[in-house]
């Protein structure tokens, strides 16, 4: 009976059904992070773009310490907003068919709730990715499976729907790119993975994966020049309106300066990971120096560098598709386990990669659900709404905070060994 009502379960019926549970759980809460974003839209509706980044006044509005496509974003929402308002307030003015309550809920919550809701479509375009890619790699019964986990998959529900915090978009960008380019397209990948990394920067850890499927793939000169100006062209455009100067060299000290290593230089941003372990939460500054010589910030970069060479090495002699996948979670979750700096949300991006490989090897499911409830208990740790408080309140004993940080270091070292051929026991 079961089987039968799965095998007649349609694509559309499964998009509808997370588009459902995510529209009802849309106007419950935002996280403050969304609030940030309503000021930066409506701060960009009020001063002049050129010098925005500049402006360390803003009149009390937020300072931006995010790339210029999230501004536009929020800016263009809140002309969307603005233009909503209008039009409610006329049909309640002229019609009567609502009562004034649901106008001043709209008023103070409508921004915020329309900031969210390209996260949720994001969402639902990940889904449907993942079931054609399933669909062309594999099976219809496995691709329908995929896309079930992924409608009630809470980490992306919660992400999206109740905290706001736009990872599905830049994930949705970064996949599609780092997919086209597997498939020797040039020109669209180019521009999905500047989305990605302007709307945030935090995939920019992928682009050796890119390089290396170039590398790969022998393009010709004459398409990487291509694919040159067409990323130069994007982020003059992108870039044009914050400034009067050269562009690409106001981009270029705007990103390093305030941008790319993030506005707190605390040794964890709530990330249960290696530094959590070791120093606990809080505000401690990764720029305090070992022995005089070296800050922890330097130790966790050189930490990384040594996962990175050794995930890049072993995709260069092993390169296919499936590789590609566990690069992309193996180098997510290295950065998330070892660098400074790492917020709680940062190991989401390994989570899809993951479910992918279970179709390649049962051995990825360990690691697809072990991450996927050390990602969950993080966020709820960070934030939670009231029903979430015994869980939350749980996870903040020292010991259990812990424990899971103990559990993403061993399985982060064991899922980019898993792979290798240099085993962690030193043999071939």
């Amino acid at each position: 009976m079961a089987k039968n009502i799965f095998v007649k379960l349609s694509i559309r019926n499964i998009l509808i059904f997370a588009f459902i549970i995510r529209i009802i759980l849309l106007p419950l809460s935002f996280h403050g992070d969304v609030q940030v974003n309503y000021l930066w839209g409506k701060s960009l509706s009020i001063f002049d773009w050129n010098g925005f980044y500049e402006n360390i006044n803003h009149n009390n509005y937020y300072p931006p310490d995010q790339p210029m496509l999230i501004l536009i974003y929020d800016w263009t929402i809140n002309i969307v907003f603005k233009y909503l308002s209008k039009t409610l307030y006329f049909l309640y003015s002229n019609t009567g068919l609502f009562s004034s309550r649901y106008i001043y809920w709209f008023f103070e919550n409508g921004n915020q709730i329309l900031l969210k809701f390209p996260m949720l479509i994001a969402d639902i375009l990940i889904i449907y990715f993942s079931y054609r890619f399933t669909l062309e790699k594999f099976s219809l019964n496995k691709a329908k499976i995929i896309s079930v986990i992924l409608s009630l998959y809470l980490p992306y529900t919660y992400n999206s729907s109740l905290w706001g915090s736009g990872d599905s978009i830049i994930n949705l960008f970064a996949l599609g790119s780092i997919y086209l380019f597997y498939q020797k397209k040039h020109v669209l990948p180019v521009i999905f993975y500047l989305t990605s990394i302007f709307f945030k920067p935090t995939l920019l850890i992928w682009f050796p994966i890119i390089l290396i499927i170039l590398i790969k793939q022998r393009t010709p000169i004459l398409k990487s020049t291509l694919m040159l100006t067409v990323g130069v062209i994007c982020l003059y455009i992108i870039s044009t309106p914050f400034t009067n100067s050269i562009p690409l060299i106001w981009l270029f000290h705007t990103i390093k300066n305030q941008i790319i290593f993030g506005s707190l230089d605390y040794l964890t941003v709530n990330a249960m990971n290696l530094w959590a372990l070791i120093y606990g939460f809080g505000t401690s500054s990764d720029t305090h120096l070992i022995k005089e010589i070296l800050s922890i910030r330097d130790i966790s970069l050189f930490i990384c560098l040594f996962f990175y060479l050794i995930i890049i090495k072993n995709l260069y002699f092993s390169f296919n598709l499936k590789n590609v996948l566990l690069s992309m979670s193996q180098v997510t979750l290295v950065t998330f386990s070892f660098m400074t700096r790492m917020h709680e949300r940062y190991s989401y991006s390994s989570l899809l990669p993951l479910l992918m490989l279970c179709l390649y090897d049962a051995k990825y499911i360990k690691y697809f659900v072990i991450f996927t409830i050390t990602h969950t208990l993080n966020i709820i740790y960070s934030w939670w709404l009231p029903i979430l408080n015994p869980i939350a309140e749980f996870i903040a004993f020292e010991k259990n905070i812990v424990i899971i940080s103990i559990i993403n270091v061993l399985c982060t070292i064991c899922l980019v060994f898993t792979n290798s051929k240099y085993r962690l026991n030193g043999k071939k």
